[in-house]
C-alpha cells in the first residue's frame, strides 16, 4: 500500500525554506525597530520631538512597516520640502475612511469622526525601510529640522 504523507524530505525542505524565511523577515524587522529608535533618538537630540506627534510603542513588539509622524500644521508642504531634496515620503489615508465614496452609504459627513479628520490632515510617513543607512536617517531629522527652523510646524 501507499504511504500517506511520506514525502518527509519534501516535507522537510519546505519547513526549512519557511525557517529560513522567518529569520529574514525578524532581520528585517530588527532593522527598522532599530531605525524607529534612532529617529526617536536624534529628534530628541534636535530638540524638535516635543513639536512632532512620534509613534507610540504600546507593546514592545512594533514592526514599524511604517514611521507615521503627526505635525500639526504645514503637513503638505513639509512634504513637499522633503521631496525637493530627495526624502520620499507617504501619506497612507489622506481621506478619512468615513469620506470615502466605497462608504458613502453609511452616510457619515464631515465633523463625525474628528480624530479620524485630524490624523488625515496631519500624518506623514517617513522613510523606515530595513536598508537605510544611519546617515540617511540623520539626513532626514535634519532636512526636517531645518523646515521647522525655517517654517514652523
Amino acid at each position: 500500500g501507499r504511504l500517506l504523507g511520506g514525502d518527509l524530505p519534501r516535507r522537510r525542505e519546505i519547513k526549512k525554506r519557511k525557517n529560513k524565511e522567518r529569520k529574514k523577515n525578524r532581520r528585517k524587522e530588527k532593522k527598522r525597530r532599530k531605525n524607529a529608535q534612532t529617529y526617536n533618538q536624534l529628534f530628541k537630540e534636535k530638540g524638535i520631538a516635543d513639536q512632532l506627534i512620534l509613534p507610540l510603542e504600546v507593546i514592545p513588539r512594533h514592526v514599524y512597516n511604517q514611521y507615521v509622524i503627526r505635525v500639526n500644521n504645514n503637513r503638505d508642504e513639509l512634504r513637499s520640502f522633503l521631496t525637493e531634496n530627495n526624502i520620499f515620503t507617504e501619506i497612507y489615508y489622506p481621506l478619512p475612511l468615513h469620506l470615502q465614496d466605497c462608504f458613502a452609504s453609511l452616510e457619515y459627513k464631515k465633523g463625525a469622526f474628528p480624530e479620524s479628520e485630524k490624523a488625515a490632515n496631519d500624518t506623514i510617513a517617513l522613510p523606515i525601510f530595513p536598508e537605510l543607512a544611519k546617515e540617511q536617517l540623520v539626513y532626514v531629522t535634519e532636512k526636517i529640522d531645518e523646515f521647522i527652523k525655517k517654517f514652523g510646524i
